[in-house]
């Protein structure tokens, strides 16, 4: 559970506006469900992702298998600019 689920108001730290994460793996379902998924990034950081992100994720996982079966490479690692209120929270394992 992180910090959004326990209470509503997230006491965990944010991401700074702006910063790049590397993704290298993302989900809609999972531990994370409930809160829109999760993200893995290339330095190993695992982030739960806000609804906000939700179509961006089903839109990557789409375009991913889509590239795979055309090519068979992988599109990761994709960068995401956190942005706004689209801030992944620290996932806690």
């Amino acid at each position: 559970m992180n910090a959004e689920t326990a209470g509503g108001m997230s006491t965990e730290p944010r991401l700074p506006s702006g910063i790049v994460l590397r993704v290298k793996a993302v989900s809609i379902a999972g531990p994370c469900r409930a809160d829109g998924g999760w993200i893995r990034c290339a330095d190993g950081a695992v982030y739960s992702i806000p609804p906000s992100l939700h179509d961006w994720a089903v839109g990557l996982i789409a375009a991913e298998t889509e590239h795979q079966r055309l090519t068979g490479h992988t599109l990761f690692p994709v960068p995401l600019r956190i942005r706004g209120a689209d801030h992944p929270q620290p996932h806690a394992a």
